[in-house]
């Protein structure tokens, strides 16, 4: 179940989360990325840094454009 804050998220690859979870589109087909947290704190400064500004800057974010790159 995703937080209540991840409305927020404009990453074009974020898909859900929870407490400790954030969940993107996977670099395989048919798949979903999922970046499990120790902490629920750094769960949210990662999502509020990248998911909701700044994807670009995100590592993930980065791998699957090149993925949509090498596809054209």
């Amino acid at each position: 179940m995703s937080t209540y804050d991840d409305v927020n998220a404009i990453c074009p690859f974020f898909l859900s989360g929870d407490k400790q979870r954030i969940t993107c589109e996977g670099l395989i087909d048919k798949t979903k990325c999922i970046n499990r947290f120790d902490f629920g704190k750094d769960r949210e400064q990662y999502r509020s840094r990248y998911c909701d500004s700044n994807y670009e800057q995100c590592r993930i974010y980065r791998m699957l454009m090149d993925k949509y790159r090498e596809q054209e």
